[in-house]
């Protein structure tokens, strides 16, 4: 999914007094940029935002900007802004537990495109579960 895609699909967060907590507030990213999720969450191509639900389930989200739109290997924080967050199973009272972060690491990228892409996560820096992962993402659109 194309970086503009995914910004405009951002649920409304609702305002602070501060101003509107849902709102791109100028990041730097390019609009070409493709956003690629691995997850074993809900998120799909009609709710890219879908939060994990409790019970380890867990996502991958890396922004592949257009100069580097071509297959290799490539650090996955340094390079690519890559991130992760993951639940675990409930705890007393039924909170949940998770957390996420920055996710170091290398990605070697096979074929990509808008309509795919492919690839190998390696060396990743996760807790709760296996980031090493092999991964076929399709496009959206």
């Amino acid at each position: 999914m194309r970086y503009d895609d995914y910004q405009e699909a951002m649920p409304d967060f609702g305002t602070t007094d501060s101003g509107n907590v849902g709102s791109d507030t100028g990041t730097g990213v390019e609009p070409e940029t493709l956003v690629v999720q691995i997850s074993t969450g809900p998120d799909d191509c009609d709710d890219p935002w879908a939060g994990l639900q409790c019970g380890e389930q867990w996502a991958i989200s890396i922004r592949i900007p257009p100069s580097l739109q071509v297959p290799g290997t490539y650090a996955l924080f340094e390079q690519l802004n890559a991130g992760y967050s993951a639940t675990g199973a409930p705890r007393p009272g039924d909170i949940c537990s998770g957390g996420g972060g920055s996710l170091e690491g290398e990605i070697e990228l096979t074929v990509v495109s808008e309509q795919e892409v492919r690839g190998q996560l390696s060396n990743t820096n996760v807790f709760e579960f296996d980031g090493d992962v092999s991964f076929v993402a399709l496009g959206c659109g």
